[in-house]
């Protein structure tokens, strides 16, 4: 969808052709069935039975550290620069019409409907903090996550409650990314 935005965008003409509820949906099937994929074929794999409960392999313990930030929120972060582009897109069209235009300001309200630009403009600050949030908020938490697997030898107190406190700290960032999309 956000990709579909950005085509929208910068090429008009070519949205209208690859825009479409058909495509949207193919795009949707093929995400969730290469998804499906990855996640089930890679579950054998990394994960083993004790009989009672699943757990990870030893031997993947830091494969799976650092695959899952990667898939949850490293692909997400490419994915979200598609928005701004979309903003980056729409403030250089506008800079492009505004240098177009004469200084005529009669001529500029009748070209230019002023409801639509509100709604663009709030489109893009939706945008831009919908993304800034996504990267404020997973960012700290995927490097205490991944910083988790190699424990520093803690023998100060102090050092240990200010480990679990960042942990913690990086969860509640994470339900605030969830809080705010």
């Amino acid at each position: 969808m956000n990709l579909e935005r950005c085509v929208a965008v910068s090429s008009p003409f070519l949205a209208k052709r690859f825009c479409t509820v058909h495509s949207a949906r193919y795009s949707v099937y093929i995400l969730l069935g290469v998804a499906f994929l990855i996640f089930t074929s890679t579950f054998p794999i990394i994960y083993h039975s004790n009989g009672k409960k699943c757990l990870i392999r030893p031997d993947y313990g830091l494969i799976h550290r650092i695959y899952q930030p990667i898939f949850m929120y490293g692909i997400p972060d490419i994915l979200l620069l598609s928005n701004l582009f979309t903003v980056y897109i729409l403030i250089h069209r506008q800079s492009q019409y505004k240098k177009r235009l004469p200084d005529n300001d009669d001529i500029k309200m009748r070209i230019s409907d002023v409801h639509s630009s509100r709604k663009q403009r709030q489109l893009t600050i939706m945008l831009v903090t919908v993304n800034l949030s996504f990267y404020l908020f997973t960012t700290p938490a995927m490097i205490i996550y991944i910083a988790e697997y190699f424990p520093r030898k803690h023998s100060d107190i102090r050092e240990v409650k200010r480990s679990f406190v960042f942990s913690q700290v990086s969860v509640l960032l994470l339900q605030l990314n969830n809080a705010v999309s």
